[in-house]
């Protein structure tokens, strides 16, 4: 295997994706003839777990609206960033999601955030926005509305209950926006009606290319059932790009008869309908997406960002990898880890409460679990990779992460302080709590990730 001279990371590994059990004797990696045999951090010693236990700060709880008494030191690990992106090491621990909103209060209260997006379809959720700056709607139908399950929580409901509140107060305001692009439904929809109004002449035209997009993710989705059946994801793109070319190209005219900030919309939103269609682009779009709320808010908006580690950290082809590109020390990425506990995902038994195995020696949360605290974060610019007490943080070593499929184990190697600036870390874990559905009871999307939902009846 040949290796691009400008590669930032190899992974490589072993994969049984279809039924029984593999047995093998032997497995090894050789670069050039020799056998690979990588630094690992196995154990971990008295004085390494001496400096941790030292280091980490502890909090007292995860529950929102206690106070920040506990999170005085969140101010110094955020420092002067732009950019605030929160992981979680699996889409269904309570405690993370509990803890995301705390941090967002207090970055809200204590240092001027005025902008939350999370990892869901960006026109989708725009309707929670509504909510929560004006009151309009309601937040159960809004959140419904951007598909995804792991979103569907009680916690999830909460945080959106609570920025209602703090916009109605009047202590300052804070939007609710998505950066996602997994679906063309509503953005395909947005479209039409903007042309419809400014451009009727070219409606016919805009109607004709998002009937073959609408036709291909029509496909897309029987796919996952029926891989017989062909998805020309090329007439997708083709037919997107041409009407995002042509809203970009008459963006001067549009303005004329519509506010800036409308116009940029419909644009986005063709936009989005071209990222759907191309899921192996996801993290760069958005990153793009989070580029273009920042572009269309105030010059000093502090962003809080809500998704998955893998997608917040700062690694090559990740969303966090684009940004650290464009953005530098200007953002500070937090990821999330537990030691043990149960968590929603769906696995054998469809949706539903899972458990994991408990970390074991090697782990990052494994060192964690033994300095004894409850839940607690960690500065990794601390560690120093001259020090021996410190220094095996910057090193490979085991990290957990699960999405939204559950995993029995699910730990692999990552250096840390490559990827984030702070760990957040909780000794146990608890499943999210999920709202029942009142619109798609009948299905149970996979949810973030290329193949979330299916098409719902206004999808024409």
């Amino acid at each position: 295997m040949l290796v691009a001279p400008d590669a930032h990371r190899v992974v490589f590994g072993a994969l049984h994706p279809g039924p029984g059990i593999a047995w093998f004797d032997a497995l090894w990696f050789e670069v050039d003839g020799v056998p690979y045999q990588p630094s690992l951090v196995t154990d971990i010693s008295e004085a390494q777990l001496d400096w941790l236990t030292r280091s980490v700060q502890e909090f007292r709880t995860e529950e929102p609206d206690t106070g920040f008494d506990d999170l005085t030191f969140l101010s110094d690990m955020v420092g002067q960033a732009r950019i605030i992106s929160l992981g979680e090491g699996t889409h269904g621990t309570s405690e993370f999601f509990k803890m995301k909103h705390r941090i967002t209060e207090f970055l809200a209260h204590e240092m001027g955030a005025t902008v939350f997006a999370i990892e869901a379809n960006m026109p989708e959720s725009r309707a929670i926005n509504r909510y929560v700056l004006d009151g309009e709607g309601d937040a159960i139908t809004a959140l419904n509305g951007i598909y995804f399950w792991t979103w569907y929580t009680q916690e999830v409901l909460d945080m959106i209950e609570w920025m209602r509140s703090y916009n109605a107060s009047g202590q300052g305001q804070i939007q609710f926006y998505g950066f996602d692009a997994q679906t063309p439904t509503v953005a395909a929809d947005n479209v039409e009606a903007f042309i419809a109004e400014l451009e009727p002449s070219y409606s016919e035209s805009v109607r004709a290319s998002y009937d073959v997009v609408r036709r291909v993710y029509a496909d897309r989705i029987r796919s996952y059932s029926d891989p017989s059946v062909v998805v020309d994801l090329k007439a997708w793109l083709d037919e997107a790009s041409k009407v995002l070319n042509h809203l970009e190209a008459r963006r001067a005219d549009y303005l004329a008869n519509k506010p800036a900030i409308d116009v940029d919309w419909a644009i986005q939103d063709a936009r989005v309908v071209l990222q759907a269609g191309d899921p192996r682009s996801r993290d760069r779009s958005m990153a793009d997406n989070v580029d273009w709320i920042l572009e269309h808010s105030p010059a000093d908006t502090r962003i809080v960002l809500w998704a998955h580690n893998g997608h917040v950290k700062r690694a090559p082809s990740r969303m966090g990898g684009y940004l650290s590109e464009r953005h530098g020390d200007d953002m500070a990425v937090f990821g999330f880890a537990f030691h043990e506990g149960r968590y929603t995902a769906v696995g054998p038994d469809g949706l539903g409460t899972y458990t994991t195995s408990a970390s074991e020696p090697g782990s990052v949360e494994w060192a964690f679990h033994n300095t004894g605290v409850e839940r607690a974060m960690l500065d990794l610019r601390l560690a120093n990779p001259d020090d021996s007490a410190s220094g095996w943080l910057t090193r490979s070593i085991d990290f957990r992460s699960i999405g939204a499929v559950a995993r029995s184990y699910a730990f692999s190697r990552t250096v840390l302080t490559d990827d984030y600036e702070v760990i957040v870390y909780f000794d146990q874990s608890t499943a999210s709590q999920l709202l029942t559905r009142p619109l798609l009871d009948a299905v149970v999307p996979l949810g973030p990730g290329p193949f979330a939902r299916v098409p719902d009846a206004s999808f024409r």
